[in-house]
Parts: C-alpha cells; structure tokens; sequence
C-alpha cells in the first residue's frame, strides 16, 4: 500500500492566533500528527506545538526498528509516545508559571500496509471516505461527544451546544492521561480526513462526505475544505490533513 497526502492549517476568522499544530515529517512513515491547544488556556499554541515536536522525535527512533527497546507493538509504542509527549507538556507547564494549565488536544494516525492505527485524546477527529460511504473514525472525549454517541443529541444539535469546545481529556494538563486507541482496516482507494474541530464543526457531515470525494486532487480538496468552513463562519483555528491510500 501507498499513500499520498495534503495538509494545512488556517487561524480562521475569529481568532487571532493559530493555537493548532501538524505534522507531515513522517508522512513517508506513514505517521500524521495533529494537535489542537485548548483555546481559553494560557499556552495553547505552546502545548500544541510542544505535543507534536515530541511525538515527532520518539516515533522517528521508534516507527522504523522493531528491535528498539521497550515495546514492541505498533499500539504499544503509539501509547508510550503520546504518555511521554503529555509529560513533556506537563513539566514544561510546571517549570513556567504563565504556562499554568496549558493543553491541547491530539490525534496520530499511523499507517502500515493493511490497516490504520489511531491514537486520540480530546476532540481532534478521524474520517474515512470509501466508495461513496462516509464513516467516522473516532469519538469526541467530551460530555457533547458522550450524549451524541448515546443518542442523546443529533449531529446538529452537538454542533452548536453551548458546552460543545469543553472536553473531558486533553494532553498535558495532569501527568495522568487516557489515551484511546483502535485499529482500521484500509484498503486502496480510501481517502482518510484527519482534522480540528475548525473544519468538523463548520461543516456538517453531509458537506465534509461531498467534498471528499476522489474526483478533486488532495491539495485541491484541502483548499476547498478550508475555503467553506471560513466561509461558514471559521470560529476556530482549522487543521487537517488528508491521505488517499494506493494500491
């Protein structure tokens, strides 16, 4: 399996500073890293940034050489890389007073030839599109995200929930952390969206499965998802990448 892939980031059009984080380093790799920083904290943009360079270097040593110490399993050494980034944000927070409680949110995505492996805390997403079928590859950690898995709340109602930006897990704000983790089967011909909720909570899902169809190149499509969230009001900073899987 191949892949190729497109990324941006955008600040939006309410806010002034982009807080959001990416990573295509390790693309080649297979490896995509999102972070979002928790917008009302101080720090934001530093948790953010700080997340990915971290996981940037642990999975650099680690993705290529099985006989590395410490885990040996892909999901193993993804949790242990993101354990080790949420520390490095934590300490750095408690070494600079005016960094007090920062934090972000984080998504990895790790390819190998048969499937996908994501780790995730907060509300940073994942989405596969196959053959004209849209599936949603991750559940929001948030009290929004609970009610809307249990059917509490539409898709729509979830999007403009007055506690919908409050999540229940981020990176760095306790040297505890909960990291969720699952595998994907992939299969060529997939187009995968991994993005903010910049993008997913400026378009409804419907738009996001139009625009993603593989008739439109990736950088175009990219552009295209940024250009209509804005226009949608881009209450938030906007970070996504796309992957479409070769055979």
């Amino acid at each position: 399996m191949r892949w190729q892939f497109a990324g941006l980031s955008h600040p939006g059009r309410v806010r002034t500073q982009n807080e959001d984080a990416f990573s295509l380093r390790l693309a080649h790799q297979g490896i995509f890293i999102l972070a979002d920083g928790l917008g009302g904290h101080l720090g934001g943009k530093t948790a953010s940034s700080l997340a990915v360079n971290s996981l940037e270097t642990i999975l650099e040593k680690s993705s290529g050489d099985l006989d590395l110490p410490g885990p040996t399993s892909r999901t193993a050494r993804l949790h242990a890389a993101i354990m080790q980034a949420n520390q490095n944000v934590f300490e750095s927070a408690q070494k600079d007073p005016s960094l007090t409680g920062m934090g972000c949110t984080l998504l990895v995505a790790w390819l190998s030839e048969e499937e996908l492996l994501i780790g995730h805390v907060g509300d940073v997403r994942g989405y596969l599109c196959r053959h004209g079928q849209f599936l949603r590859l991750t559940q929001d950690h948030s009290e929004v995200g609970q009610l809307l898995a249990k059917g509490y709340l539409t898709e729509t109602e979830a999007r403009f929930h007055p506690f919908r930006h409050r999540v229940s897990r981020a990176v760095g704000i306790s040297p505890q952390l909960e990291v969720e983790s699952h595998t994907h089967a992939i299969q060529d011909s997939d187009r995968l969206l991994f993005c903010t909720d910049g993008l997913w909570n400026m378009l409804e899902d419907a738009r996001l499965a139009s625009l993603l169809t593989r008739g439109i190149g990736l950088e175009a499509c990219a552009q295209r998802l940024e250009a209509e969230a804005n226009a949608a009001g881009g209450e938030d900073n906007l970070t996504l990448i796309l992957v479409d899987l070769l055979d």
